[in-house]
């Protein structure tokens, strides 16, 4: 039963002082003795209780040492081409006059399209 009673007043008396809590206050003013209970309790079952309560902090990471193996270190620039690879995105890379004879190869198709169905009727 003291464990118990221990496990819910701790959490009142042991709310830290700077924050302003009415039952912390009111535990402290009126009920002595259950302070008294709740600081015995925590003597006696936890004498690592600072160490328990302590925040934990990781060590910090050790350094490691690379080794750099040949031919394993940052790649090198290579120059780049002079000529933009040819592929995807070309249209948009064209100038006005390749696209205008482009456009009249395709008006061309076309009419020869046309001829050809005119001359199976």
């Amino acid at each position: 039963m003291d464990v118990v009673a221990f496990a819910n007043l701790a959490q009142l008396h042991f709310i830290d002082k700077e924050v302003q809590h009415a039952l912390r206050d009111s535990l402290d003013e009126l009920f002595p003795n259950l302070v008294g209970l709740v600081s015995r309790l925590k003597e006696r079952a936890f004498p690592d209780w600072e160490e328990l309560c302590a925040p934990e902090v990781p060590p910090p990471p050790a350094k490691k040492e690379k080794e750099v193996k040949e031919g394993t270190g940052p790649a090198e620039k290579q120059p780049l081409p002079e000529e933009p690879e040819k592929g995807k995105g070309d249209e948009k890379e064209m100038e006005p006059e390749e696209k205008e004879k482009e456009k009249e190869k395709e008006k061309e198709k076309e009419k020869e399209k046309e001829k050809e169905k005119e001359k199976e009727k």
